[in-house]
């Protein structure tokens, strides 16, 4: 909606009329004497190395903050001919209510898009692609743009942000979309949420999508509670003078006012003392089954990130040479997809190991799963595991320095999760120092075959007799598909 209202009261035909040019620079100095103190708290530049077309380009970070709280992150580059700019709300759907969900995403939605047709027109024209995604713990703002643009988008972002406007209008009903993660295969999407339910119960981060109304008013709380500059972050990355940015950013975003943040005391994870197994069967392809198998991990910012990460990929990232792979295939277990994956929030994260069989070998293929799991805590890993887990992901570290989009989408994972730059500096010697000692240690410390949760999807009766002849576990059957609260 920013660009809407914005491009209405400021397109071409103002700037023609020196009266309203004169106008709107007096109301710019009012602004400005308003704050005379929004000036940079702090100022701290440093010079990185970026590998990009096997040439080395120096890039400088430059951080500040305004007096109101609104921090900055420059990396001017010639990496690309554009410019990237993320907003970093550090609010997403984790502050929505149980009886609002999808707030934060209909906020998002609404401060940009809310006249869509409007919108796409001024976007097209101006030659700015502009993205929203609504993640757990933030909400982040994509823009990717000309460098002639940038003062235009950053007078209209300012904005919409310093003088929120919400249409007023009817309640409308609307489903969260916020939960459906694009790392999961088609067929595993419902266990997917019923496994995040389990595990992290009614916490945030396990909500399952409803159908909820939501109100002017509703929007226009959630902008005033949360999008507020000592809650957000903006990153540039790209072909611009530092010195232009600063005093654009210093005269637009100046006025944005300061709020006391809201405190959340969220409910604590559910405590899993036995491998809970969860049954259903929603008849579309009796066929197949899917299982969702794992557990709760750290949060993004443990010292066993790297361990977690390379254990991940020996165990299931590696396609065909997982050791999930090379032990379906030597069950002749035959598998429609397999893989392991671990996310990481800002107040814990998850590990799952997906699988799509055929339904007669569900119960072959958890059995797998489990003993795979379990080799890794008994055995360490072998050099060749090793060096191939580390060498994947110094590769991807060293992709995310290759170009302005990953730069900047680096720098606002980092300050999501207030970590440390120096990934950005030297490659992390913890992730090149990793040992098979540590890989077990942290495999015994973190990965559970009891403590965990398994969905499986396309149940019969024989896939219900040989699971119960496996043991003592608590075997339930999910009994309505609709109406989970």
């Amino acid at each position: 909606m920013f660009l809407f209202s914005f491009w209405k009261h400021f397109n071409h035909n103002l700037y023609l009329c020196p009266v309203i040019r004169r106008v709107l620079l007096f109301t710019l100095v009012i602004l400005f004497l308003q704050e005379p103190l929004t000036l940079f708290c702090q100022l701290n530049t440093r010079s990185q190395d970026a590998v990009h077309s096997h040439s080395t380009e120096s890039l400088i970070i430059q951080e500040f903050k305004l007096l109101n709280g609104l921090k900055i992150l420059m990396v001017p580059t010639n990496l690309d001919s554009g410019i990237v700019v993320n907003l970093l709300i550090k609010s997403g759907s984790n502050k929505d209510s149980i009886d609002k969900l999808g707030l934060a995403q209909q906020t998002a939605q609404h401060l940009i898009f809310n006249n869509q047709k409007e919108q796409q027109r001024v976007l097209k024209a101006l030659e700015i692609k502009l993205t929203v995604d609504v993640l757990p713990d933030s909400t982040i703002f994509r823009a990717v743009l000309f460098p002639e643009r940038l003062k235009l988008f950053l007078k209209m972002l300012a904005s919409s942000l310093t003088n929120p406007v919400v249409k007023l209008g009817m309640e409308k009903s609307v489903k969260n979309q916020t939960s459906i993660d694009d790392r999961v295969p088609e067929g595993l999407q419902l266990p997917h949420l019923y496994f995040k339910r389990a595990i992290f119960g009614d916490h945030p981060y396990g909500r399952i999508p409803r159908e909820v109304k939501v109100s002017p008013k509703d929007l226009y709380q959630f902008l005033s509670n949360h999008y507020i500059p000592n809650n957000a972050s903006l990153i540039v990355v790209g072909s611009f003078s530092p010195k232009f940015l600063i005093k654009e950013i210093r005269e637009n975003f100046g006025p944005w006012t300061k709020k006391d943040l809201l405190h959340f005391t969220y409910p604590k994870f559910p405590r899993i003392d036995k491998l809970s197994i969860q049954l259903f069967s929603d008849e579309e392809n009796s066929a197949q089954s899917g299982i969702v198998f794992g557990h709760t991990v750290p949060s993004r910012s443990s010292d066993d990130f790297y361990s977690l990460q390379a254990l991940n990929l020996i165990l299931g990232g590696f396609s065909n040479g997982s050791r999930l792979s090379k032990a379906f295939s030597t069950k002749k277990i035959n598998y429609q997809f397999i893989d392991s994956q671990i996310e990481f929030y800002e107040l814990g994260g998850l590990f799952r190991v997906l699988a799509k069989i055929p339904s007669e070998a569900a119960t072959s293929a958890l059995t797998t799963i489990i003993e795979s799991i379990e080799n890794l805590k008994q055995f360490p890993v072998t050099v060749s595991e090793l060096e191939l887990a580390k060498k994947n992901l110094l590769a991807l570290e060293k992709a995310r320095l290759n170009s302005i989009y990953s730069i900047a989408d680096k720098l606002t994972m980092m300050e999501l999760f207030s970590l440390s730059k120096n990934p950005l500096e030297n490659f992390p010697d913890e992730l090149q120092n990793l040992t098979a000692g540590q890989l077990q240690r942290t495999a015994k410390l973190y990965l559970s075959t009891t403590r965990a949760v398994t969905i499986i999807r396309g149940i019969d009766e024989r896939t219900f007799k040989d699971l119960n002849s496996l043991g003592s576990f608590e075997i339930l059957t999910i009994p309505d598909l609709i109406n989970v609260p």
